[in-house]
């Protein structure tokens, strides 16, 4: 029997997985390690999105019906890619010995921006712009 995972599921999965690579990451010769993970992370969101982008888009294009969710989940593919794309670059700060002690701790305390997920910003009561 296969169980359905939400999409909401596994952007849940991804924030909890980033929050403790963030942390974890800060800690100067560790951050080695969390650079590996995330680049990996990273790469495959970046990929995994582009694919789901590219399928959405193909549906948007050559489908009658259904364009307004082919166009979110186009969307959402897109946003995925963003996302990989921003884990990948944080990875090679982190792979720099206190590299990421001096800029992401500062970055991610003062100022409190990272790449929200879009069930994260349907929590927070956002707009989610389809």
């Amino acid at each position: 029997m296969v169980k359905h995972i939400s999409k909401d599921h596994i952007e849940y999965t991804l924030v909890k997985a980033e929050e403790v690579l963030n942390l974890v990451g800060y800690i100067p010769m560790i951050s080695l390690i969390t650079a590996a993970i995330r680049s990996f992370g990273g790469m495959l969101q970046l990929i995994l999105g582009a694919c789901f982008a590219a399928y959405y888009f193909f549906l948007l294009k050559f489908f009658k019906t259904g364009k307004i969710q082919h166009l979110f989940h186009l969307k959402t593919g897109l946003s995925h890619v963003a996302h990989g794309f921003c884990n990948v670059m944080r990875a090679k700060i982190e792979a720099i010995p206190f590299l990421s002690l001096i800029i992401c701790l500062p970055y991610d305390r003062l100022f409190r921006k990272r790449f929200k997920y879009s069930m994260e910003k349907y929590q927070e009561g956002e707009e989610i712009i389809i």
